[in-house]
């Protein structure tokens, strides 16, 4: 296969996959429409499709680096790729660009030897390549050159065994070549609900393919091994006012409800709010301070909530002031596994959690929340 100017283009079979390094971590390189609200520099993982893939994968998707830049082309994603990927040592890394380079006039030919660099440089890592097609815009003179380029990735991707994420398909409106209008916030970009299906395809395609794995979720009360030692499975509910032992309720005083309720597939009890009439967030707490500065700890749950009010789960570190995200959730969601890393700032004396249902009506509920120091484990 040659690309426009002639030049054979490198091939990647399939059979190569099985001896790159196995494992569920997952790197995802790309401009604005990869980064979203996700901020590495304050440790937020707010709403972005790497998120979600994570989130909806069942834990197979173990999402350890979002590379996503706003504004950035193909060739500034190559320069900066052993700075902010190699590091991260994953075992797939997702690569979506060029929206950027359609917008400043680049050339095909030069976006196809960026993404063929930035290809090769994801095998010397071990790890797979996957394409993450161009997703719609909705400006007329963009349009033609984003199926042309689509279409030259599509043939790469089969013609090299690489694994292809539709976003385009996915996202387009049919009739007119634009963003459908469920997921189109400014032409460009997708809306909240086009993050959550960029997510879910990403699930769907890519955790079929890595081993059975996990998050550390805590799965019975006598678990003294983790960050929550006490009550880690939510069994105990000393004065039944529906807050587990070891939890504090803070928020709106009426309009909403607390319980303990049970899901069979989900070990111990799900704490649950309900919001009917509350006019402010109504929130669950509790922290830990197991931890030195510097450590790197993972906190994971799991979180049901029925897309009525809008769900999130935060960190803040208590003396440093910094918060970070680690799930927000406005959609529906059956047993979403959240799963993030966070290294202890400097000044941080305790990290607490928060599970907030913002005001609104719906219910949403939290179960297995266990925070792991990676450090002390000598995983870091």
């Amino acid at each position: 296969m040659k690309d426009a100017t002639g030049r054979r283009l490198d091939t990647f079979n399939v059979a190569s996959m099985v001896h790159a390094r196995p494992g569920n971590r997952v790197a995802f390189l790309g401009d604005s429409i990869t980064q979203a609200s996700w901020q590495n520099s304050t440790q937020t993982q707010g709403s972005s499709f790497p998120l979600y893939a994570q989130m909806l994968s069942a834990g197979r998707i173990l999402t350890v680096r979002n590379a996503g830049i706003s504004g950035e082309r193909s060739d500034q994603m190559l320069a900066r790729f052993d700075s902010d990927v190699t590091p991260y040592k994953p075992n797939a890394v997702v690569v979506m660009a060029g929206r950027n380079d359609i917008n400043q006039s680049v050339g095909l030919a030069t976006f196809q030897a960026n993404m063929l660099a930035i290809f090769s440089k994801i095998r010397a890592i071990g790890a797979i390549p996957v394409i993450g097609l161009i997703p719609p815009v909705n400006t007329p003179a963009d349009k033609p050159t984003t199926v042309k380029w689509n279409t030259w990735l599509r043939y790469y991707a089969a013609a090299s065994g690489i694994i292809v994420l539709d976003f385009y398909t996915l996202l387009v409106d049919p009739a007119t070549g634009s963003y459908a209008a469920a997921y189109n916030t400014d032409g460009t970009h997708p809306s909240h609900s086009g993050y959550v299906a960029m997510g879910q395809l990403c699930a769907d395609k890519l955790a079929p393919l890595l081993p059975a794995w996990g998050p550390p979720l805590a799965v019975d009360n006598g678990n003294t091994a983790q960050l929550y030692s006490s009550n880690p499975v939510l069994l105990t509910d000393t004065n039944g006012d529906g807050v587990p032992d070891g939890w504090f309720a803070y928020g709106g005083s009426t309009g909403y409800a607390h319980a303990l309720v049970t899901d069979a597939a989900v070990p111990g009890k799900l704490m649950q709010i309900t919001q009917t009439a509350n006019a402010s967030l109504r929130a669950m707490q509790r922290g830990f301070t197991a931890f030195s500065v510097g450590d790197k700890v993972a906190l994971c749950g799991v979180i049901t909530t029925d897309g009525g009010i809008r769900a999130q789960v935060k960190v803040t570190f208590t003396g440093n002031g910094g918060t970070a995200n680690a799930a927000d959730f406005t959609v529906p969601v059956t047993r979403g596994l959240f799963h993030q890393e966070y290294t202890i700032p400097t000044g941080t004396t305790s990290v607490m959690v928060d599970l907030i249902a913002h005001p609104g009506t719906g219910v949403v509920s939290w179960g297995q929340v266990t925070p792991v120091n990676l450090t002390a484990l000598g995983l870091a």
